[in-house]
């Protein structure tokens, strides 16, 4: 009887129609300013939507709703607009695991809503929090964050089907594909390109003093050029951000080394704070890899893995070596490339552990070489998988109660 009622299309529909109703109401609490309660950017951004004074895509289309929409009409709209994201998101990563990976659909489903509340692992005294001090939580109070969040997802999922065998040359139809949607992504919010750009230029350049050939020079230069009109998106960016500002409240970039905003608290603390965030993404990173050199793992999904993996770390570098200045100084706003790099890391990474735990149960591997050590690593992964949703749980009832979303 139970079979029969809670179908897979049923509880999908059940599970949808239960995030888009709780999130939309999360979302517009957040649109209002009250004071102690919702706390979120979604005010900030209405405002200067308003007065045409952001930088991206969402104050151009907030500007024109409020030409005929005002008070609370334009809030419920941003929240709705907010809503419309987060799902169209979650739909999407649905779609990304089942076309890179052969896992069933149920087991998808559940990867995909554990992904909407990914949040680092609380830990009493030494990490209380779930916001403060994170190297990979859910930003549920930035809507530009959640937009390019969305963006990235999309462009991932037609970057990472080209990138690993990028040297077989690429279509112009893929070439322009890929360029406009991450254009699009930093119109939204130009973190994830800063990211994406580091990685990118490092692994050109590996690839480029390795071959030392013409014909991958030009395979380089022609792949490379898919960032070159988000570039030009990012100059404006940066000119509406920077340039624009009257002297007396300028802000600007400052190379800093170690920032405060990253390097915070002792060093037991910073222990806690890298180990908790990292052990996942190390063990599948170590996982596949391993696979990998032994013959059970695909080389594709392991490039896949190395670059995602790259882009979170060279994220990090970013926001502990640079830092604004000015009246953005304490804004923390170089920390959104280490949050959207957490996410797409994890999009990958949980399916293809997910993957590899239900290959090696039917290979040699497990059942002839080191098989208590894999079944252990098996054990841990699922057990910080299990963390990691509880916390993210935690977390986003925390949020919907009205409380302060840093804490």
């Amino acid at each position: 009887m139970l079979r029969k009622i809670f179908t897979y299309d049923r509880t999908r529909t059940i599970i949808a129609v239960l995030l888009a109703m709780t999130t939309a109401c999360v979302f517009f609490g957040m649109t209002f300013d009250f004071r102690g309660m919702y706390w979120s950017d979604s005010p900030d951004h209405i405002e200067a939507a308003i007065r045409l004074e952001g930088y991206g895509l969402e104050t151009i289309l907030f500007y024109f709703i409020s030409r005929f929409a005002d008070y609370p009409l334009l809030q419920l709209l941003f929240a709705l607009w907010e809503t419309a994201v987060f799902m169209a998101t979650w739909f999407f990563c649905q779609k990304f695991i089942e076309d890179f990976f052969h896992i069933n659909r149920w087991m998808n489903l559940l990867v995909a809503t554990g992904l909407m509340f990914l949040c680092s692992i609380y830990i009493p005294v030494f990490c209380p929090t779930f916001y403060m001090h994170s190297l990979g939580t859910q930003p549920w109070h930035s809507s530009t964050q959640l937009a390019m969040r969305l963006g990235a997802v999309i462009f991932l999922y037609f970057f990472l089907d080209v990138y690993p065998e990028y040297r077989d040359g690429i279509s112009k139809e893929k070439w322009l594909r890929m360029s406009i949607l991450l254009a699009v992504t930093t119109m939204m919010k130009p973190n994830f390109l800063i990211s994406f750009c580091a990685a990118f230029g490092i692994i050109m350049l590996r690839d480029l003093l390795k071959y030392r050939t013409a014909k991958v020079f030009k395979q380089i230069l022609q792949f490379g050029s898919i960032i070159a009109l988000s570039l030009a998106v990012l100059g404006v960016q940066y000119w509406l951000i920077y340039a624009t500002e009257s002297l007396g409240s300028s802000s600007g970039i400052q190379l800093v080394f170690f920032s405060d905003l990253l390097w915070e608290g002792g060093a037991l603390h910073m222990l806690f704070k890298f180990g908790r965030d990292l052990a996942f993404p190390f063990l599948v990173w170590s996982q596949v890899n391993y696979l990998e050199k032994n013959a059970v793992s695909t080389g594709k999904k392991t490039k896949s893995i190395n670059f995602l993996f790259l882009m979170y770390l060279a994220s990090l570098l970013i926001f502990s070596l640079f830092k604004e200045t000015g009246h953005r100084a304490n804004h923390g706003n170089f920390e959104w490339g280490v949050l959207i790099s957490y996410f797409t890391m994890f999009l990958y990474m949980v399916p293809a552990f997910i993957e590899n735990v239900q290959t090696r149960q039917e290979s040699a591997l497990t059942r002839r070489r080191h098989g208590v050590m894999i079944k252990t690593v098996d054990v841990a992964g699922c057990s910080l998988l299990i963390l990691h949703f509880a916390s993210g749980l935690l977390y986003y009832l925390w949020i919907a109660m009205g409380r302060i979303y840093w804490r």
